[in-house]
């Protein structure tokens, strides 16, 4: 059971925490004490007084009516903190000025006890910094707290750096005060906090010429950690402020790196503005490309080598420190991003590059793409490799064995195996490079041959053959054409050429097949022409096979 005077202090304590001003009066002017402190309140509530409560919550006539009734400014909680601090926390400059107008008739000295510093809570004025009130700072300041006042070590520029919303204080102290002299690690975060803040330009110059000490090299290692985060208007303000763009940490790299590296295309374009080195080597000895390969990320790759082209940049998609370092192609494979592998080879990149990795093997970016199992880029590549090699056709030949052996090399399954031999074989025949090459090859060999022997020697022949050759639309219809006319030599002399091949002729190809007509007994197999069409027929097979 509470007693009357218990049951009024509770009726106080719940008007002000609700802000109920009508029942905060009836148990004023019943004699309830506006000094009482709550004891039955928890944590930061505890010995709150009903001023506490009334200010937390912005109750203005509550407040005003405690005042008036004579409630204390300077009465502490549990946690030490008066209503000045409560108002200073939650940024109240007008309730704030209001209690410190009703301090002067309470204090001896308001002066004195707003620079006191024996107190378990920072000075009110720290606790304004803290919480980034200007209006609150002027204030206290105004009432005769000193703007070097220090809590222990903390000065209030360090109060600004505790919490995010002191940086509004914090640019207001480094423009009032003369000199600023501050540990490395609090004006390292002053840096950092006014960088993030894109604080304006003219309050860090103050901060670099009050200083005691020099803020440039804090300011450079913002400039990568900006350039990582893809804050591109504080980059842009460290660039401003003559961050040189081009220098580099001992990791990563520059701050071109690490953007190429994350991905933040907006910053490698402020970068690249500002002269950002496109082929400049990290710890790692990769340039800016490798990263944006490797990560990987197709839009800063395309800004890099557009940037290298319109800056005549030679070669930049070959660039590599040497041959025990990976090319961007190489990376590019190694991520397994075909959108970056094409970007790059449409740029000019060469698949024959080579890198001697750490188990000094000599790899190609196929190798590398087999070895990754990347079969989307093994699809890719050999396809590529296609249109690369198209004046050497031998090479698809050879480059068929060495996948298979690399396939053998790394354990792929039965299953995986088929997969990548039927991509190997749907690139063979879908190259119309290769097929351009192969059709010119074998045209160019039977012109020569009808050249070399005039009109005997199977002239008419070689004739029919060339024009088929020349008709055939794809790799599949080169070898079927090979193949049979390869069969018109099969020893049967009472059944005509031309009898044999009419049945299995298309119309297209009967019509350009009319002087098909020597027989198997008319020609040696030791003959030049047969070897030719042998020879032919052979390649044929193996681009297909």
């Amino acid at each position: 059971m509470y007693t009357q005077n218990e049951d009024l202090q509770a009726q106080l304590f719940k008007a002000a925490k609700s802000g109920d001003l009508k029942a905060l009066t009836d148990a004023i002017d019943k004699g309830a004490d506006v000094n009482d402190s709550d004891k039955s309140g928890r944590g930061w509530n505890r010995f709150n007084t009903p001023l506490h409560y009334a200010v937390k919550i912005a109750s203005l006539e509550c407040v005003k009516k405690l005042l008036h009734a004579g409630a204390k400014v300077y009465f502490d909680n549990h946690e030490g903190e008066t209503p000045l601090h409560i108002a200073a926390r939650y940024r109240n400059a007008e309730y704030l000025e209001m209690m410190l107008n009703y301090a002067k008739s309470q204090l001896n000295s308001v002066e004195m006890f707003l620079n006191k510093t024996d107190s378990m809570r920072p000075p009110p004025i720290h606790i304004a910094a803290m919480y980034g009130s200007k209006d609150c700072l002027r204030i206290l300041i105004q009432h005769g707290t000193k703007p070097d006042l220090k809590y222990g070590s903390c000065t209030l520029l360090k109060s600004t750096t505790v919490r995010k919303k002191g940086i509004g204080c914090m640019e207001a102290l480094i423009e009032q005060l003369v000199e600023i002299d501050e540990s490395e690690d609090v004006t390292c975060e002053m840096v950092q906090r006014l960088v993030r803040n894109n604080s304006p330009i003219d309050i860090i110059e103050l901060l670099r010429s009050k200083s005691k000490l020099k803020i440039d090299g804090m300011l450079s290692n913002m400039l990568v950690t900006m350039a990582k985060e893809g804050c591109d208007e504080s980059l842009e303000l460290l660039i401003k402020l003559g961050v040189d763009v081009r220098q580099a940490d001992n990791y990563v790299g520059t701050a071109l790196h690490y953007a190429a590296q994350n991905g933040e295309d907006v910053c490698v374009e402020i970068l690249l503005a500002a002269g950002a080195d496109i082929v400049c080597y990290n710890s790692c000895n990769e340039t800016p490309l490798h990263s944006a390969a490797e990560y990987p990320n197709p839009n800063c790759l395309e800004l890099l080598i557009q940037t290298a082209e319109k800056n005549n940049i030679k070669h930049v998609v070959n660039t590599k420190f040497n041959d025990n370092h990976p090319a961007p192609i190489h990376s590019a494979v190694q991520a397994g991003n075909v959108k970056c592998i094409n970007l790059l080879i449409k740029n000019g990149a060469d698949l024959n590059s080579i890198w001697i990795d750490n188990n000094k093997k000599h790899l190609t970016p196929l190798q590398v793409a087999i070895y990754r199992k990347h079969i989307d880029c093994i699809n890719e590549l050999t396809k590529q490799h296609f249109v690369i090699v198209d004046d050497c056709v031998f090479q698809a030949t050879a480059l068929k064995e060495k996948i298979n052996n690399w396939l053998e090399e790394c354990h792929y399954s039965l299953e995986e195996k088929q997969k990548i031999q039927q991509i190997f074989r749907s690139n063979v025949e879908s190259s119309e490079p290769l097929f351009d090459a192969m059709q010119k090859e074998t045209a160019n060999g039977l012109t020569s041959y009808i050249n070399k022997f005039g009109i005997k020697h199977h002239q008419e022949t070689a004739i029919s053959f060339l024009g088929a050759i020349n008709q055939s639309k794809s790799m599949g219809e080169l070898s079927e054409t090979a193949k049979t006319h390869l069969k018109t030599f099969d020893n049967v002399p009472d059944v005509s050429v031309w009898q044999k091949l009419s049945n299995k002729l298309s119309s297209r190809q009967y019509e350009v097949l009319t002087l098909w007509k020597q027989p198997r007994s008319s020609c040696s197999s030791n003959s030049e022409y047969f070897q030719l069409i042998q020879g032919q027929d052979e390649k044929y097979k193996n681009m297909l096979n």
